[in-house]
């Protein structure tokens, strides 16, 4: 004869069959409990070893990283320098050098003299075939002689009304241009079909070189050219660096 089980607070009878069946669904609640808690802290215990192993001890978020030195060309010229690569590449070749302190001073204004020596080095000029003095009124026998009076000769350049050269004028970068793209027998613009900057108008003599500066990007302008600006050694380099590199000289 099978007993009939009242519950105290229900007086609802149940059956032993049912009291097994609750018995067995809380020993899998517990067991499903323990393992969520478990994988809980498992995962917890990998997630805080692993934060911790990118920001260590909370202390200090950002690592520093330290940058390798910069390479060293002049002592004031290095590899963060904005011409440095023009510069090595030019001074590698010989077409450029420095000062008996190991500096280069590519922010020194560059005259018209100097500026002719660091050209007729960059197209290999062969000095031997004349004799290069005496070219103008303020040109005789001077260091920067053989330079100016081989320019002139090779029509790269011309004085002003009263025969004189002023080589110790700085280089404005009209002048240079013209100069550079002469020596170097660059193809000049035809003709200019519109203004190639604001500041050179299309019936400037000069407008057939400043379009050619502009459609080969020889300098990194804007809508203006300034041909007057005056050129650093830093600035000639660069220049003769970009037509070096259009004329496949490097």
């Amino acid at each position: 004869m099978i007993k009939k089980i009242k519950d105290k607070k229900t007086n609802d009878v149940k059956k032993p069959h049912d009291t097994g069946f609750l018995g067995l669904l809380v020993l899998f609640i517990g067991f499903s409990s323990y393992a969520i808690v478990s994988f809980s802290t498992s995962t917890g215990q990998h997630v805080k070893y692993q934060y911790s192993s990118v920001i260590g001890s909370g202390e200090q978020v950002v690592t520093e990283v330290t940058l390798p030195p910069a390479e060293q060309l002049f002592t004031d010229v290095d590899s963060n320098h904005k011409n440095y690569e023009a510069i090595k590449v030019l001074h590698n070749l010989g077409v450029v050098g420095g000062y008996g302190d190991d500096s280069f001073k590519p922010d020194k204004i560059i005259n018209r003299a100097e500026m002719l020596a660091m050209l007729t080095n960059a197209v290999d000029s062969d000095f031997s075939i004349g004799v290069y003095k005496d070219c103008f009124a303020d040109v005789k026998g001077e260091w920067f002689s053989v330079f100016v009076c081989y320019a002139k000769e090779a029509g790269w350049v011309s004085g002003y009304s009263d025969g004189k050269f002023k080589p110790n004028d700085p280089a404005t970068k009209s002048e240079t241009l013209v100069a550079l793209l002469r020596a170097f027998n660059y193809k000049i613009c035809s003709e200019a079909f519109d203004n190639p900057y604001q500041d050179i108008s299309v019936d400037n003599w000069f407008a057939p070189y400043a379009c050619t500066a502009k459609k080969d990007s020889l300098f990194l302008d804007g809508d203006s050219f300034f041909p007057e600006y005056e050129l650093t050694r830093g600035d000639l380099v660069q220049l003769l660096y970009n037509v070096m590199i259009l004329t496949g000289r490097v």
